[in-house]
């Protein structure tokens, strides 16, 4: 398998859903009894790094479109670095941070908490000596908001995104591209005592040359996603979409994982030790070769309201002391479980959005009868619009999550 290099990002649209709100000041803002600074880059300072150095806790740099070509670090510091519409992906894109193949982009490596915000920025050009290679968090645990890591390299693990010790949050953040060298996670990467998590985001074409984990790999960590879309990453070993590793274990909520290659557990791989939770989730399209088409399970897996069908050789796969428990789940081939399907779910293929249901399938109102959708009914902004009832459906677009989805499916085009 080899690296892609498809970095386009398939939207028709160029807003981001949520909104680092506001208007900024131009220049010095006064706020309540003390004083809080923007400073603009590059009018007021030419370099985001000596913005950074100049100004202190609660204060903001405000970089403006154009390419920087520097690498970051926080300091430590709670401040927010923001570009100028966070919201816009036409603004996103045309703010580039690239550290031209000598450097991690942005470090998070002095105890940063969720008061230092990333936001706005595209992140590129990086290379992680040996890991991160767009953000790296070491003993962090910072806010990234509407960003776009693409086309970073790790000489180990993590190309876009690497923590140990870290527990970030990244919300309708893009992480395209990206490559890890001799280790895993292409996309990102975590390890030691790490509780990362990521909301509506979209995580495609990364690859792992090495030890796996296309997109993403945990390795002993508990990452959280939920409404994000895991979509044509590639390893050259197992978990083309996500690899579990160590003891770790993985929550999955209202998420998409199609179109992954690896070797074993082109969807998800969970080595043993490791747990799997997913809810509400559809797994689709995924090719193992020779084994795992969708998920892989070496450990434990927890699979409800879910639809995995159209993945290549197989939907589960149980390796060693591997189990499964598998309700109200559409599973091609059948698996045992309470609720459980083995019918054509029926997909629209909009492929990067995720494969939604079209109208009629019978995966509408399948879902456990006790959990109701959050939005239903021919909703207006809605993938494949059909008309159904509370009941849950079966899959990503399914559940009281599914309403979060609403103004990211933008992005993801169709």
């Amino acid at each position: 398998m080899h690296r892609p290099h498809d970095s386009h990002f398939g939207t028709t649209s160029t807003s981001f859903r949520a909104p680092l709100a506001g208007a900024f000041a131009l220049a010095l803002i006064w706020a309540g009894p003390g004083r809080a600074w923007t400073i603009n880059v590059p009018a007021d300072m030419l370099t985001i790094q000596a913005a950074i150095d100049t100004i202190a806790a609660g204060d903001t740099v405000m970089v403006h479109p154009g390419n920087y070509a520097e690498s970051i670090d926080f300091g430590g510091k709670s401040i927010v670095v923001t570009g100028t519409a966070p919201d816009e992906l036409d603004t996103v894109k045309a703010t580039v941070i690239d550290a031209g193949g000598l450097a991690t982009v942005v470090s998070f490596q002095s105890g940063e908490d969720e008061g230092a915000v990333l936001a706005g920025l595209t992140l590129t050009g990086g290379r992680g000596a040996p890991n991160g290679g767009g953000v790296n968090c070491d003993g962090a645990s910072p806010t990234l908001d509407h960003c776009v890591i693409i086309a970073n390299s790790a000489a180990e693990s993590g190309g876009g995104v690497s923590g140990s010790d870290a527990s970030p949050t990244l919300s309708d953040c893009i992480i395209d591209s990206n490559f890890a060298s001799t280790a895993q996670g292409g996309g990102f990467s975590f390890s030691g005592s790490s509780n990362p998590t990521f909301v509506r985001c979209l995580i495609a074409r990364n690859h792992a040359a090495t030890r796996g984990g296309g997109g993403a790999c945990s390795d002993g960590t508990e990452p959280s996603l939920s409404n994000s879309v895991v979509f044509f990453n590639t390893a050259d070993g197992r978990g083309g979409g996500l690899a579990v590793g160590g003891s770790g274990a993985m929550t999955l909520t209202n998420c998409a994982i199609s179109e992954n290659l690896a070797e074993a557990g082109s969807g998800i791989d969970v080595r043993a030790l490791g747990a799997l939770m997913i809810d509400q989730v559809t797994v689709a399209g995924n090719v193992a070769n020779p084994s795992g088409g969708a998920i892989l399970l070496a450990g434990e897996g927890s699979i409800g309201n879910s639809v995995l069908w159209g993945n290549s050789p197989d939907e589960i796969m149980l390796e060693g002391a591997g189990s499964a428990d598998v309700r109200y789940t559409d599973v091609r081939g059948s698996y045992s479980g309470e609720g459980n399907l083995d019918v054509d779910p029926n997909f629209a293929l909009y492929f990067q959005r995720g494969y939604p249901l079209r109208a009629g399938s019978p995966c509408i109102d399948a879902a456990d009868p006790a959990v109701e959708d959050g939005i239903w009914d021919a909703h207006p902004s809605w993938p494949a619009p059909y008309s159904n009832g509370v009941r849950a459906d079966m899959g990503a677009y399914g559940g009281p999550g599914n309403a979060d989805w609403i103004g990211f499916l933008a992005l993801l085009g169709r």
